[in-house]
């Protein structure tokens, strides 16, 4: 599986299905999400693997997207079958930022464009993003007058699959783990302030409507009330 196009920064390992945790704070609560669902390739399977627990805290939450799609209200439910998700990816040029003196932005844990597309050469990655039914747009960055990559673009919210002879529907997305509210607690003044589609990544309804906060809430709610949460021990496979 190839994680190059995930949000997170990650080390490398023998195996490309190995994956170390987000490099983000351990401060930060990471929402629900399906892994990559917000992308054109990720896992049919997955496992978690902890080799030395956290001292304090460190639980990991997990929830059933199949019971979260049916808590859903009906018309939240119509409106995801029928415009699906939009994500958005705001992402910078590593070698322009390492360049800035005393950058100030706090950059940990986030992908740059050379990361997802492997390239710094203009015209390549205009070309991937054609290919890849991304629409696209330059940016500045108002405090570093550095160039950000804008990429959007819509994928599904639910998949169906075969479950104990029947088949039912499973609300398998990214829509609260990418969506800019996230930065809200970041602690950097500077995401705070942006518009929503202005940081780092996003997620809309498919048709370019926001999300309201009763309808963000009732997500995360409907998520949470159909989770279950447990404390690592080493050596623990889940």
């Amino acid at each position: 599986m190839n994680y190059g196009v995930g949000t997170d920064s990650r080390d490398n390992h023998k195996s490309s299905s190995l994956l170390s945790v987000s490099k983000i704070s351990n401060q930060h609560w990471v929402p629900y999400h399906n892994e990559l669902m917000y992308t054109d390739e990720f896992p049919r399977y997955i496992a978690f693997i902890c080799i030395k627990p956290a001292k304090v805290g460190g639980f990991t939450p997990v929830s059933n997207s199949i019971d979260t799609w049916e808590d859903l209200p009906l018309v939240m439910q119509r409106k995801f079958e029928k415009h699906g998700i939009r994500y958005m990816r705001n992402l910078r040029d590593k070698y322009a930022e390492e360049a800035v003196e005393n950058n100030c932005l706090n950059l940990g844990g986030q992908k740059f464009l050379q990361d997802i597309f492997g390239t710094n050469n203009v015209t390549q990655l205009e070309a991937m993003c054609h290919r890849l039914g991304y629409d696209f747009e330059w940016r500045t960055c108002p405090m570093n007058k550095t160039p950000i990559l804008h990429i959007q673009y819509v994928r599904e919210a639910v998949v169906d699959w075969r479950f104990q002879n029947k088949t039912v529907r499973s609300f398998a997305n990214s829509v609260t783990g990418m969506n800019g509210r996230y930065f809200n607690g970041y602690g950097d003044p500077y995401y705070e302030e942006l518009a929503l589609t202005d940081r780092p990544f996003h997620s809309q309804w498919g048709n370019g409507d926001e999300f309201n906060d009763e309808e963000h809430g009732t997500i995360e709610q409907c998520q949470h009330a159909n989770s279950m949460c447990f404390e690592w021990k080493a050596g623990d496979v889940f």
